[in-house]
C-alpha cells in the first residue's frame, strides 16, 4: 500500500495534468495518522496553479481534525501552512 501512495504523491507533485493532479489531491488519504507524507503533498498543492487543483487539496484537508495536535489533529507548523498558503495569490 506504501508504493501505491508513494506513486500517488509523485502523480500529484509532478504531473503536468492538472486534472490528474486534481484526482490524486481527492485520493490520497489525508488521515494524520501515521500519513505525515500524505498530508505533506496535499498541503503542498494548496499553491497549485490551477484552481480545480486547489480546491481539491482543500476538500480533502478539511476531514483532518484541525484542533487537536498529534495523532488525532495536525501539527500547527500544518496549520499555518495552509492558512498561509491558502491566503496568498498564485
Amino acid at each position: 500500500m506504501s508504493s501505491i501512495q508513494a506513486s500517488l504523491r509523485w502523480i500529484l507533485s509532478n504531473d503536468p495534468s492538472a486534472p490528474n493532479r486534481a484526482s490524486v489531491a481527492r485520493l490520497l488519504p489525508a488521515s494524520s495518522s501515521g500519513e505525515e507524507e500524505n498530508i505533506a503533498a496535499i498541503i503542498d498543492r494548496i499553491k497549485d496553479v490551477d484552481v480545480k487543483v486547489r480546491e481539491a487539496a482543500l476538500e480533502n484537508v478539511k476531514n483532518v481534525n484541525f484542533f487537536t495536535e498529534g495523532e488525532e489533529g495536525l501539527a500547527e507548523d500544518r496549520r499555518v501552512e495552509i492558512l498561509r498558503n491558502g491566503l496568498t495569490k498564485r
